[in-house]
């Protein structure tokens, strides 16, 4: 059975990426490795500094030497570090975001991001100048739900999370930055939910490509 490497930051990560194998690849044998300590090494503006290459480093070479068959990160803080830890492992080593700005790039023109960081800004701009689209984005850094959830009240999650979605109602695409925030999807109206991208679905979708499966 093909094995993937499922590399977590944070715990709230790990049911919504689980949850995205099981359904679309129930083929593919998981492997969760959670390291908070991802998060506590990172510098005081979020970015990635010596110390979490160092762990992070650290980190893949342990699902490496498991033997699978790809590494799927998680954690959005560390996709800019992907490029580094591809020379690390045989197999392909992914950001959980890359598929993500890309797609909200080919879908719509009028993008709105909800993210707990401003990476995935950079990312989504770095996408469309890629692609040579013009996009009007609005961002926004928002981390009241994610500490809810944080706090094990998913309820308040789903609420606060669903209401900043609700404000970019005019927007072509909605992007959820973090795993973590796709369990609010089936919360929201049906023809909201069907331009909200969130990464998990995109995740799987891109390791089955790669994967040959």
């Amino acid at each position: 059975m093909t094995a993937v490497g499922l590399i977590h930051a944070t715990p709230l990560a790990i049911p919504p990426v689980r949850e995205a194998f099981e359904r679309l690849a129930p083929e593919i044998r998981l492997m969760n490795l959670l390291d908070e300590g991802l998060l506590m090494v990172l510098e005081a503006d979020g970015s990635v500094g010596p110390c979490a290459v160092d762990r992070m480093t650290r980190v893949v070479g342990l699902v490496r030497d498991a033997g699978v068959s790809l590494i799927q990160l998680t954690c959005s803080a560390y996709s800019p570090l992907v490029p580094t830890l591809r020379l690390l492992a045989p197999v392909p080593v992914l950001a959980i975001d890359d598929v993500l700005v890309e797609t909200a790039v080919e879908r719509g023109r009028r993008i709105g991001l909800i993210s707990t960081q401003n990476l995935t800004e950079q990312a989504l701009r770095a996408a469309a100048e890629r692609s040579g689209k013009p996009i009007e984005l609005e961002a926004i850094v928002y981390r009241e739900a994610f500490d809810a959830l944080g706090r094990g009240d998913g309820p308040a999650h789903d609420r606060l999370l669903g209401a900043k979605i609700r404000a970019f109602a005019d927007k072509d695409v909605i992007v959820l930055g973090q795993a973590s925030m796709a369990r609010v999807v089936p919360t929201l109206p049906a023809e909201l939910r069907e331009r909200v991208l969130t990464s998990p679905t995109l995740a799987v979708q891109t390791s089955r490509r790669l994967l040959n499966l």
